[in-house]
This record gives C-alpha cells, sequence and structure tokens, in this order.
C-alpha cells in the first residue's frame, strides 16, 4: 500500500509538472502571438503612413502641374489676345494712310478736313503700335521663360518621380519581402508550436497509458505478490511441519532405538547370567564327572554337559570363565551382524 500510495503521489506530481510545462508554454505562445500582432499592426500603420505621405506628394505634385497648366494657359490667352490687338493696330496702321490718299471730298463727306485728320491718324497709329508691341513682346518673354522652366520642372518632376516610383518599388519590394519572410517565420513558429503540441500530446498519452497500465496491473500484481507470499508462508509452514515431525520423528527413532539396546542389553545381560549359570553348572557337572568318574548316575546332566562341550570346548583351549564369557559373546556378536548383514543383502 506504501509503495502504491508513493507511486500514485509521483504520478500525480509528474502530472502537474507536465500541466505547468503545457500552461507556460501556451502562455509563452499568446504573449509571442500578441508581439507578433502588435509588430504587424505597427509595420501596416508605417506603411499606411508611408503609401499616405507618397499620395500626398502625387496629389501635390499633380496640383502643381494643373497650376503651372493653368497659367500657362492663362498667359497663352493674353499672348494670344496681345498678338490679335497687335494686328489690329497694324490694320488701323494701315487705314489713314488709305485715308490720306483719299480726295479731300471723301474727308468732308466723312466729316473731318485732311489737314486736321492726317497728324491725328498718325499719332495715332504710332501710340497703338508702340503700346501693343511692348505687352506683347513682355508676355513673349515672360511665356518664353516660364514655357522653360516648366521644361525644366516637368523634367525634374519626372526624374523626381521616376525616383520616387523607385524608391516605391523598392519599399514595395521589401515590405513584399518582408510580409514573406514573417509568414514565412510565423509558419514556422506555428509548425514548431504544433510540432511541440504533439510531442506534449505524445508524452501525456505515453504517460496516461502508463498510469492507466499501472493501475490495471497494480491489482494483479499485488495479487501475485500475495499469492506468493502465501505460497512461501504456505512452503515455510510445511517446512517448519516437516523439520518438527522430523525431529519428533528422529526423538522416536532414537527413542525406540534406545529403547531396543536397553532390551538388547538386557538380553545379554540375562543370557550373560544365564550363560554364566550354565556354564557354572557345567564346570559343576564335570568336577563331579571327574570326581565320581561315571556318567551313568547323572544322564540328563552328561547329555547337557557333551552339548556344552561341543559348543565350547574348554577342555582344548583352556581359559578362564571370563574368557569363556568374552568368547560366547563375541560369537552373538558375530552371528548377529551375520544375521542383519543376510537381511540387508535380501532386502537390496
Amino acid at each position: 500500500m506504501k509503495e502504491r500510495s508513493s507511486q500514485v503521489l509521483g504520478n500525480r506530481r509528474q502530472l502537474a509538472r507536465c500541466f505547468q510545462a503545457w500552461r507556460g508554454y501556451i502562455l509563452r505562445k499568446r504573449t509571442a502571438a500578441r508581439e507578433l500582432y502588435r509588430q504587424q499592426l505597427l509595420r501596416k500603420g508605417l506603411g499606411a503612413l508611408q503609401w499616405a505621405v507618397q499620395l500626398r506628394r502625387v496629389q501635390m505634385e499633380t496640383a502643381q502641374r494643373r497650376h503651372a497648366l493653368a497659367v500657362l494657359a492663362v498667359s497663352f490667352h493674353r499672348w494670344k489676345e496681345a498678338a490679335v490687338k497687335r494686328n489690329e493696330s497694324q490694320t488701323s496702321q494701315q487705314e489713314p494712310v488709305t485715308l490720306s490718299q483719299k480726295s479731300p471730298i471723301d474727308l468732308v463727306r466723312l466729316g473731318r478736313s485732311p489737314a486736321v485728320t492726317a497728324p491725328v491718324w498718325s499719332r495715332l497709329a504710332a501710340g497703338s503700335s508702340q503700346e501693343a508691341m511692348w505687352p506683347s513682346r513682355v508676355e513673349a518673354d515672360l511665356w518664353r521663360q516660364l514655357h522653360r522652366r516648366q521644361r525644366a520642372d516637368e523634367l525634374c518632376q519626372r526624374i523626381q518621380a521616376i525616383r520616387d516610383l523607385r524608391r516605391l518599388a523598392a519599399f514595395r519590394l521589401w515590405h513584399l519581402q518582408k510580409e514573406l519572410l514573417d509568414k514565412e517565420e510565423a509558419r514556422v513558429q506555428e509548425a514548431r508550436a504544433l510540432l511541440e503540441k504533439k510531442q506534449l500530446q505524445s508524452v501525456f498519452r505515453a504517460w496516461r497509458s502508463r498510469s492507466l497500465e499501472t493501475e490495471r496491473i497494480w491489482p494483479l500484481l499485488s495479487q501475485i505478490r500475495r499469492e506468493l507470499a502465501a505460497r512461501c508462508f504456505r512452503a515455510w509452514r510445511q517446512f517448519v511441519e516437516r523439520k518438527a515431525l522430523c525431529r519428533h520423528s528422529l526423538e522416536h527413532h532414537r527413542a525406540r532405538s534406545l529403547r531396543k539396546c536397553f532390551q538388547q542389553w538386557v538380553l545379554m545381560l540375562q543370557r550373560n547370567e544365564a550363560d554364566k549359570r550354565t556354564t557354572m553348572n557345567l564346570l559343576i557337572l564335570r568336577q563331579r564327572i571327574r570326581r565320581y568318574g561315571s556318567a551313568s548316575a547323572f544322564p540328563s546332566a552328561c547329555g547337557a554337559l557333551q552339548t556344552g562341550l561341543r559348543r565350547w570346548p574348554l577342555g582344548k583351549r583352556g581359559g578362564s570363565l571370563d574368557e569363556l564369557y568374552q568368547r560366547m559373546t563375541l560369537q552373538r556378536i558375530f552371528l548377529l551382524w551375520k544375521a542383519r548383514l543376510c537381511q540387508q543383502q535380501q532386502a537390496e
């Protein structure tokens, strides 16, 4: 349970860190988008201002051209009127000559005398011609100067307009390149943001799948651990029980073996006592036989003595009673070992 709670706490902390990183990423992207939008608005405002300045300049140039054309038209009309007046004055100078060539009768008919009309007509013709020629010359000079200035101004304006158009084209090209670069940068940023978002989504999905897998596997794992613990406990209990049973059986076997050994020892003691008694009786009988010299008086005793002598030939070997007892003990041990060996061979 402690491991599970610690794992759940670690998963929650990791999830909180992921959400904090995602939130910081979104906030950074939002601030970057706002700054980019402000920069774009500023660029558009500057471009509109430059376009307004260029439009104002073009409007001023067109107004100046129209004003110059109007001034030229007015000066041309004035010059034309002056030329018409000059032609009229020339025609008026030719009329007095024709009048002076006429007869005085005709002049009288007109109501004027020839002496009076000739000098008057000459004065009028000279004054009108001079007055007509002077302003026409001035107007012509002014018109020529204005025409030259207008040509120079038009040439300068054309050069300036060409320069402005070139600058405007360069600015427009730079602006288009800048917009393309901004668009490419925005696309790259969007692609990078989308890639980072996909990476974050993949990380979150992997973490979620892992958490779900851990949640699904955890009960099975706990069940497996419980089963393993139960199996281990059962095996330990069986081992302890077997050990206790083995110990108990060993103790019981030891007790039985000790009991058997004790019983055998008691039997051996009893046999030894019986053998000693038998031996003593045999010795006593032998002494009696030697003493009395015949075995007819003790037929049963003689038969037992003969069997005892066949089993333990004391007369041939000689020795004491203890040696005889040891020999009998060794013979019994040998017979017992032989019987056990036969039993073991039969069992194998």
